[in-house]
C-alpha cells in the first residue's frame, strides 16, 4: 500500500485516495483489494477487504473462516432475503454460511473487515460442490 499512498506531514496517518488504489479486477466487473491492519505483513493482522460488486451480480452461498463484520458503503446487496444499504452492518461468525449476495441495480461497494488477513481467512469457502479455488475469481 505505501507505494501508492501519501503520508501526511504531521506522520500521523497515511491517506490513500480511492483514484489511487491498485484494484484487483478477477473479471466479471469486481474490484477488489485487501489492506492489512497495522505495520508489516502478517497474516495474523486484521484485514479490510474493500469490493466494488457490478449491478445485479451474484456471489453463492459461502462462509469464511474467520469473523468478519460487513459494511454497505454504496449502492445495496441483498443477502438472504436482507436488503442492506449504505451505512448497513453485518457481523458475521467464523463457519456462518450465508448468501447469495446479490447486488442492486447500482451495484454494491462494500467493506468487509476480518479478524485476520491470511489467504485462507479471508478466501471464501463455497457451499457449492461446483465452485471450488480453481474456477471462482475471488483471489486474494
Amino acid at each position: 500500500m505505501a507505494d501508492q499512498a501519501e503520508q501526511t506531514e504531521d506522520r500521523r496517518q497515511i491517506v490513500l485516495p480511492w483514484e489511487k488504489v491498485d484494484w484487483l479486477n478477477p473479471g466479471a466487473g469486481v474490484y477488489f483489494k485487501l489492506f492489512r491492519i497495522g505495520e508489516g505483513e502478517s497474516e495474523e493482522q486484521a484485514g479490510m477487504l474493500v469490493v466494488e460488486i457490478p449491478p445485479h451480480f451474484e456471489i453463492p452461498e459461502h462462509h469464511h473462516r474467520v469473523w468478519h463484520q460487513e459494511i454497505i458503503l454504496a449502492g445495496e446487496a441483498e443477502v438472504g432475503g436482507d436488503v442492506l444499504r449504505p451505512g448497513d452492518m453485518r457481523i458475521v461468525p467464523a463457519g456462518a454460511v450465508y448468501g447469495p449476495v446479490i447486488a442492486g441495480p447500482a451495484g454494491c461497494r462494500l467493506v468487509e473487515i476480518f479478524e485476520r488477513s491470511g489467504r485462507a481467512d479471508v478466501d471464501a469457502v463455497f457451499t457449492a460442490a461446483e465452485l471450488s479455488d480453481d474456477n471462482w475469481p475471488f483471489r486474494i
